[in-house]
């Protein structure tokens, strides 16, 4: 009987932390491109110890990038529609330059230095975020 009741305790503890599913995340309200800004370009000067002139510049590269993102955010589409690879293409590649032209852009304001370390950091993070909404690490669909 001890079994059964803990079996029916865990089970109903399982449950109540599955609840907040898969739309939790896109119910929080997202920052306005100028404050993603303000704390990306803190959490760099933190990082990489960039002066006052380093941080405004960075600042105002990031806001750049963030409001284009705002602008350019695809409506989400529907699962079942397969997407079109020309569009997917065309996508990727505009994405990509952008990488490139940020990261030129940053090259000349960091110095040699910050640079590298950025480089690294970046590097360091993109090993660490899992790829596609509600995937688990070490996990593929």
């Amino acid at each position: 009987m001890k079994h059964w009741i803990l079996t029916a305790l865990l089970l109903g503890g399982l449950s109540l932390s599955a609840q907040q599913g898969p739309g939790h995340r896109q119910q929080q309200e997202r920052l306005s491109p100028a404050q993603a800004a303000e704390l990306q370009s803190k959490r760099m000067t933190l990082a990489l110890n960039l002066d006052a002139r380093q941080q405004s510049q960075v600042q105002s590269l990031l806001e750049q990038e963030m409001q284009w993102r705002q602008e350019n955010r695809p409506a989400r589409r529907d699962s079942t529609a397969a997407p079109d690879p020309g569009k997917r293409f065309e996508h990727m590649n505009a994405r990509m330059d952008r990488q490139i032209a940020m990261q030129r852009n940053l090259k000349e304001i960091l110095t040699a230095a910050q640079f590298e370390k950025w480089q690294a950091l970046r590097k360091e993070h993109r090993g660490k975020r899992p790829r596609g909404p509600h995937r688990k690490e070490g996990r593929r669909h």
